[in-house]
């Protein structure tokens, strides 16, 4: 994934991964829990960090599982036996998903009291705690900062 131009961060224990994020973010989450079991809280755990694409490879599950977990976070869940050319299609796709633009490569902007750093997807106001947004804020708030003083198109916001 590296010689694909992917930031990879490879780690046996994802709470590791997870405290190093903000200096060390990837493109994209592998994650291959050993059971069901606890699946539903990692997952809220790395959602509440990051909104990169998240695949998880797993053993055979129902369909009522399958799409629990993709209600939770997951974006993509492969079930074993999996085999390499597909494992490669999936994360090439998923890398190609607009969303998936390494946003640790913006710079923070900063306008009057408003200050958005796109590596962590926050906003600070002032001298307040940063606030987490969701990807359609984000969206909206760095189309219009860098767009200063100009009309921006609904065509541009959609």
């Amino acid at each position: 994934m590296r010689r694909a131009g992917l930031a990879v961060a490879s780690s046996s224990d994802y709470q590791r991964v997870l405290k190093k994020w903000a200096n060390h973010p990837a493109d994209i989450i592998i994650l291959t829990p050993g059971d069901e079991k606890g699946t539903r809280k990692v997952l809220a755990e790395i959602r509440s960090i990051t909104q990169v694409p998240l695949l998880m490879i797993m053993e055979k599950l129902s369909e009522r599982s399958l799409c629990e977990l993709l209600q939770n976070g997951a974006d993509i869940i492969l079930q074993c036996p999996l085999s390499p050319q597909l494992f490669i299609a999936h994360v090439q796709a998923l890398s190609r998903r607009p969303s998936s633009f390494p946003s640790f490569m913006l710079p923070t902007l900063s306008l009057y009291e408003i200050a958005l750093d796109p590596s962590l997807r926050t906003v600070t106001l002032s001298s307040q705690e940063p606030k987490r947004l969701i990807q359609l804020e984000f969206r909206l708030l760095y189309t219009v900062m860098i767009n200063r003083r100009q009309v921006v198109p609904s065509e541009v916001l959609a």
